[in-house]
């Protein structure tokens, strides 16, 4: 928003010393500081230690997702993360009612106001500042007439390509409907190789 000025708002990329480093100049100028953060706990760490020196005055929400979904790490891995949620974490985001089901103490934080959920999804884009790329070079479709094409059901999935995330499953399972309807699209964004 060009209301809001730029040193109000910071995104920084890197989880370890960088983001430590901006914290703590942010406390220079600011009582409290407000952190959101995506992923697990590897990027809870800089944040756990920043707590322990700013206390309350560092505000945290995380934002999480469905992971190792596939994996027997599923459970363990959202059993520690949930125990560091409670203890540094004061808000948590889940992305769907599934995520929140599927993560161990998912129930329990929304039961006790710790954690929303919001679902993630993506929203046409805005006429302003938006340019058309004329020259897909694979033939791909402008993802805006997509999104915004009435006669179309669409499909949203949002996810790295990475076999974990099932992109080939879903595609599989959805050939015979696609085949059989050609105002369904699946739109798939995310970067990475299945």
């Amino acid at each position: 928003r060009r209301d809001i000025p730029e040193n109000r708002i910071l995104l920084v990329k890197d989880y370890g010393e960088d983001i430590e480093r901006t914290v703590t100049k942010l406390f220079d100028r600011h009582h409290q500081v407000l952190v959101h953060f995506g992923g697990g706990h590897h990027q809870l760490r800089p944040f756990a230690r920043l707590r322990k020196k700013f206390g309350k005055r560092l505000i945290l929400v995380a934002t999480t997702h469905s992971f190792q979904v596939d994996s027997w790490r599923r459970i363990p891995v959202s059993c520690l993360q949930f125990l560091l949620y409670v203890k540094y974490v004061d808000h948590v985001i889940f992305q769907s009612p599934y995520t929140a089901r599927v993560f161990a103490g998912g129930q329990w934080l929304l039961r006790h106001s710790k954690a929303s959920i919001i679902p993630l999804g993506v929203e046409p884009f805005a006429e302003e500042g938006f340019k058309k790329n004329p020259g897909h070079e694979l033939g791909q479709p402008d993802i805006r007439e997509l999104l915004c094409a009435k006669d179309l059901f669409k499909l949203v999935y949002l996810a790295a390509f990475r076999p974990g995330k099932k992109h080939v499953w879903l595609v599989k399972n959805f050939a015979k409907l696609l085949n059989q309807d050609p105002h369904i699209k699946i739109l798939m964004l995310g970067n990475g190789v299945t």
